[in-house]
């Protein structure tokens, strides 16, 4: 049986996140695959201390009940239609809190604007007035080869799937439902 397109998708995020900095000093390094234990200490990086306890929880919980759904999907018989459409929705709930989590993580504690104290500042920028904070920085990105890009951009993890509201499929997925 093929894998469902979400289960690569979170092997892929755990091969970008891994990193020998996420492992407290004195622990062992998890093994390469293992989700769990990879999105624990990411979750613990990105999300520590007290008054990211909430956060760090939704991380550390939302991750185990992807994972384990998704591989659910995999091997499970029954699984319909929908059950795969749940798959993808919440791998990219998954990703969409991975990402803002980690953008949240970069920029430190709550940036405000230096005009108009908004909190809409992303990357250095004020989306209300568009003030820029020159001092603001970029976080490094790992460096890849080009062998290494065209390698992952081989079978990305995305994909352009029919949907119930899609209107090219609407009626399709009428007929399936009855």
């Amino acid at each position: 049986m093929k894998a469902h397109p979400s289960k690569p998708c979170l092997v892929s995020l755990i091969g970008e996140i891994t990193t020998d900095d996420l492992v407290p000093d004195g622990n062992g390094r998890p093994k390469a695959a293992n989700f769990k234990a990879w999105f624990a200490l990411f979750a613990d990086s990105v999300a520590s201390g007290s008054s990211s306890a909430r956060l760090r929880s939704y991380l550390k919980n939302t991750s185990r009940e992807v994972w384990d759904y998704v591989n659910w999907l995999t091997h499970a018989k029954n699984a319909a239609y929908f059950d795969a459409e749940i798959g993808v929705a919440i791998t990219n709930d998954l990703l969409t809190a991975v990402s803002n989590s980690w953008l949240r993580h970069c920029a430190g504690q709550h940036p405000r604007c230096g005009e108009c104290a908004s909190y809409s500042v992303i990357a250095g920028q004020c989306h209300a007035c568009g003030w820029f904070d020159e001092s603001s920085v970029s976080p490094e990105l790992p460096a890849i080869s080009p062998e290494e890009l065209e390698a992952r951009l081989a079978e990305p993890c995305t994909q352009v799937r029919p949907t119930a509201t899609h209107p090219d499929t609407t009626d399709g997925l009428t007929e399936q439902a009855r």
